[in-house]
């Protein structure tokens, strides 16, 4: 397999596994089932016909949007004025600001410390996948694709979360 495979595997797959969950597991007033209850009449829980481990369904697709968040920010930079920002860093601050809101209560859901620790276990295994191909990452992919796939996760991780935009 292609390293470029590898990579782009690396992000997709993750992100297909959090949409599965989000849509068939998670409570059906997110975003995503809102949206998709107003598309079609067909009920997508499929908990209690397949049940699955809660921490399958609430911590690890937090944990796979942050491990694809990471790998696709891999030497993606935004400037404000002379400051430079490397994206990096996008997923780690996402991971603490959703769980103090969650704490403090300016969004619904559940402060939830194992959220935190794994996300940061997946955000530490895809920075070390991309130090080690730290080139090969920037020969095999274009910035810009990688930015808008970047801001498309970022909306999916919206449409997740509890329906309170709907």
């Amino acid at each position: 397999m292609s390293l470029r495979l590898r990579y782009w595997t690396s992000i997709i797959f993750p992100l297909l596994f959090c949409t599965g969950i989000c849509i068939f597991y998670r409570p059906a007033d997110t975003n995503v089932n809102l949206f998709l209850e107003e598309l079609f009449t067909f009920n997508f829980q499929f908990n209690d016909i397949f049940p699955i481990n809660d921490i399958i369904i609430y911590n690890l697709p937090e944990a796979f949007w942050v491990f694809s968040l990471t790998l696709l920010a891999a030497h993606l930079y935004f400037k404000i004025l002379n400051l430079k920002f490397n994206l990096i860093y996008a997923p780690l601050l996402y991971i603490f600001i959703a769980e103090y809101f969650q704490l403090v209560g300016i969004t619904d859901g559940t402060f939830d410390p194992l959220d935190i620790f794994i996300s940061v276990l997946f955000w530490c295994i895809a920075f070390s996948l991309m130090q080690f191909h730290r080139l090969d990452i920037l020969k095999l992919t274009n910035r810009q694709q990688r930015f808008r796939l970047f801001i498309l996760v970022l909306f999916s991780v919206f449409m997740a979360d509890l329906g309170v935009y709907w």
